[in-house]
């Protein structure tokens, strides 16, 4: 699934870089975490910001499952998105999400 985002000089770009570590990168992050592991609806998920020097970008959230947990997977995921989207992301993903970015 895919999100159309900003422009390489919005003051926003590096925040999505950063939620991109939040949501999927490493087995703390919170869609491993919840979606892959817990709820085990996916056997794998990934993310990335991508940004063009030419026109505006795109969220990308990339998972693997199995065609009868399809629905509920994807189900699953808006619902992250909309947790983040309305209560912002914890303090402990945000700087575990810096120290990855950094390294």
């Amino acid at each position: 699934m895919s999100f159309q985002t900003v422009d390489l000089l919005h003051e926003d770009l590096h925040a999505l870089d950063v939620l991109s570590y939040v949501l999927t990168q490493g087995p703390a992050s919170r869609l491993v975490r919840r979606i892959e592991r817990e709820q085990q609806l996916v056997t794998s998920i990934g993310s990335s910001s991508w940004t063009p020097e030419w026109g505006r970008g795109m969220f990308s959230i990339d998972f693997r499952t199995a065609p009868d947990k399809a629905d509920a997977a994807e189900a699953a995921i808006l619902a992250e998105l909309k947790a983040v989207a309305e209560g912002g992301v914890q303090d402990d993903e945000l700087d575990r999400a810096k120290r990855q970015k950094v390294a």
